[in-house]
């Protein structure tokens, strides 16, 4: 018999499957405070309800976790409300079982409070969960306390991190269908977050606004280990921003080029203000054949309303540097967001014209999403905005600047979707060709994601006027 039964309800695959790496390091600290404890993956479930059933009926657990990864898509054109399908996934355990479930993750972490009212849960983690969720089974079911005896919000603490506690993929999860996918090895050398981006919550989720580093040897040693436990040759740091700080990223690199542990690294977070040649390079060396890269903003104005903490010029030079380097770049940049304006917007189309490397991918997003607890959040309410709701179909939960308007806003879109051949939508990620990308990398080998494609493919489709859905 299972103690403790954690679920993965993460089911999105675009623009490609992600790791549960939070759920997992959950498992293993469960593990390692002598309980046993088992995960079920909805990812690639032909029905998950079924299967989730079945999973409770044989394992016969006495306590059940459920992750939620997001409470949407974030995308203001084809908006999605995860939080329904989890209510169901919650109802689907009440028919088959009565024992306490209790939800966690990033997407409980942003309002642990409506979004356990909105999913019929008993209990919420908020922030890290690895301590709490074990406090959590020994009251329960080792002390015999009822769940009206317990705080309805459990408020994790951040546990320090070393090479003991990391996910061991291989040991909770089935691998083979995230590797017929080319889904990489998921890896964080450093939480917390220092940075303010006027949007953005990270640093509440991860339980600090200082830099935590695990040493370098630590994280060669625990990427060894996934790598021969996983058979995966890919990783991917997940780091908030993992160029920051700048020394430790280029120690850090420099420790992966002597290890060579692993055939490719990919990198999330990359922020222009320490995008310096020298950094840039030990990654190159290291290894690393694409990063992710989110400025959200390209004009003076914008970077100033976003909250940003780098300069158009340092922005500039990271796109120069990423070129010469033939680094595969995603770029991530947000239209509509404080501060724009009509001028603003057309410096952005500039930017990514004249100065991002038309083999990087650029992907643009109409809008922000309003969070609860952002500072985006109190901007739009002294604006007048309608009340916050976690529901993104709802009226006002997307911010727009006073300056533009939402017609200047998607024709811009529009016009940069039209006449510049590496620009993406965020919908345009969540389409079915970018899984059969995937899905071709995986085959082929190739150790760049499937968004480095998408400039040749825009090209070919634009060519031979190959339909677009």
């Amino acid at each position: 018999m299972t103690e403790i039964l954690l679920v993965n309800t993460n089911r999105e695959k675009g623009p490609m499957p992600v790791l549960p790496i939070g759920l997992c390091q959950l498992a293993s600290a469960v593990a390692r405070a002598g309980v046993p404890c088992k995960v079920v993956d909805l990812c690639f479930a032909k029905d998950p309800f079924v299967e989730l059933g079945r999973a409770i009926a044989a394992e016969r657990p006495r306590l059940i976790g459920v992750t939620i990864r997001n409470v949407d898509n974030c995308d203001h054109q084809s908006p999605v409300y995860y939080l329904p399908y989890i209510h169901d996934v919650i109802r689907t355990i009440r028919q088959v079982t009565d024992v306490p479930v209790v939800i966690g993750g990033t997407g409980t972490s942003l309002a642990p409070r409506r979004v356990l009212d909105a999913v019929g849960a008993d209990l919420a983690v908020a922030g890290p969960g690895e301590e709490v969720f074990v406090d959590i089974y020994r009251r329960l079911i080792e002390g015999g306390e009822s769940v009206g005896d317990l705080p309805r919000i459990q408020h994790g603490k951040r546990v320090p991190m070393n090479d003991s506690n990391g996910p061991q993929f291989a040991r909770w999860l089935d691998m083979r269908p995230y590797q017929k996918q080319a889904v990489p090895i998921s890896v964080q050398s450093r939480r917390g977050c220092p940075f303010r981006c006027v949007y953005c919550e990270y640093a509440h989720i991860e339980g600090g606004t200082a830099h935590e580093l695990l040493d370098v040897d630590l994280v060669v040693d625990s990427i060894d280990r996934a790598v021969q436990t996983t058979g995966t040759q890919i990783v991917e740091f997940i780091d908030s921003t993992f160029n920051a700080p700048p020394g430790y990223t280029i120690e850090l690199c420099e420790a992966l080029a002597r290890s060579g542990v692993a055939r490719a690294y990919h990198a999330s977070g990359i922020n222009p203000r320490f995008g310096s040649r020298d950094v840039l390079e030990a990654m190159k060396k290291a290894g690393f054949t694409a990063v992710y890269c989110s400025p959200d903003a390209a004009a003076e104005g914008t970077i100033e309303g976003y909250r940003k903490d780098f300069t158009l010029e340092q922005l500039s030079s990271l796109a120069r540097h990423t070129s010469e380097l033939d680094l595969a770049v995603l770029w991530s940049f947000i239209v509509g967001g404080p501060g724009e304006t009509p001028e603003t917007l057309q410096e952005t189309l500039r930017f990514i014209r004249e100065e991002i490397d038309p083999m990087q991918t650029v992907m643009l997003t109409p809008r922000m999403r309003i969070y609860p607890g952002s500072a985006l959040l109190e901007l739009a309410r002294e604006e007048g905005y309608p009340p916050n709701e976690l529901d993104p179909r709802m009226p006002g939960q997307f911010y727009l600047s006073s300056q533009v308007s939402a017609e200047e806003v998607d024709a811009t879109l529009h016009e940069a979707f039209n006449t510049i051949g590496n620009v993406m939508s965020i919908s345009a990620a969540q389409l079915k060709i970018t899984y059969w990308l995937q899905r071709i990398n995986a085959i082929t080998g190739h150790s760049k994601p499937n968004w480095k494609t998408y400039p040749a493919f825009r090209h070919w489709q634009r060519r031979f006027h190959i339909p677009w859905s």
